[in-house]
């Protein structure tokens, strides 16, 4: 399923806005929002569906969204997948997680639990994410890349570059970016081994 438009009057909110979204009724089915939060432009919901005669219940839903003026007058889009769709999105938070009911769908409970496992990642002060900068890890490499052979030593140190950039009006902001690099390549957190070892000591970022 591709994205859809719309034109909402500014301004809103999208998290408010994706609430009503999955928030309707008809002569057959009522759909409502039982929780929901937003992390940058993912928005996540338990959304609960009661139909006459059936058992009630609550879902999880992953949705993308973005604000965008477009030329037919839309300007916002979102593009929603339900967990036993399996959707790419795996960054629900708990919040959401714990209300959704109880299924059997392997696709559903995939998602369910990558979802958790991210959660937990976000408190553990050892992930990729939560390491300080200079950190140092280490891991063998599972693909030939580059310099390195399959099974390969690699070693990496996180490396954070401020940068001040300009407001359109007129002020100014800090943009934070970190990465991982061996000194001459960058290495995406996508190719980092979960099995890496966090090395005592630090290196001092350029």
């Amino acid at each position: 399923m591709g994205y859809t438009g719309m034109y909402i009057q500014p301004p809103f909110k999208a998290k408010e806005e994706l609430d009503k979204i999955f928030t309707w009724s008809n002569t057959e089915k009522e759909v409502s929002v039982v929780k929901s939060a937003t992390k940058g432009n993912e928005y996540y919901a338990a959304v609960r569906i009661r139909k006459e005669g059936k058992p009630e219940e609550v879902i999880g839903v992953a949705v993308k969204f973005s604000r965008r003026q477009s030329r037919d007058g839309c300007n916002f889009f979102y593009n929603a997948v339900e967990e036993s769709s399996g959707p790419v999105l795996k960054n629900c938070p708990v919040s959401v997680l714990d209300q959704l009911g109880i299924t059997d769908n392997a696709d559903a409970l995939l998602w369910r639990k990558a979802c958790y496992e991210n959660a937990a990642k976000l408190k553990d002060p050892n992930s990729l994410r939560n390491l300080p900068a200079g950190a140092k890890v280490t891991f063998h490499a599972y693909f030939d890349g580059g310099p390195y052979k399959k099974g390969d030593r690699v070693t990496l140190y996180k490396e954070v570059r401020r940068t001040t950039c300009r407001k359109r009006d007129g002020g100014r902001y800090e943009k934070v970016k970190s990465f991982w690099t061996d000194g001459m390549y960058r290495w995406s957190e996508k190719y980092i081994p979960s099995d890496y070892l966090v090395l005592e000591g630090y290196t001092s970022a350029r």
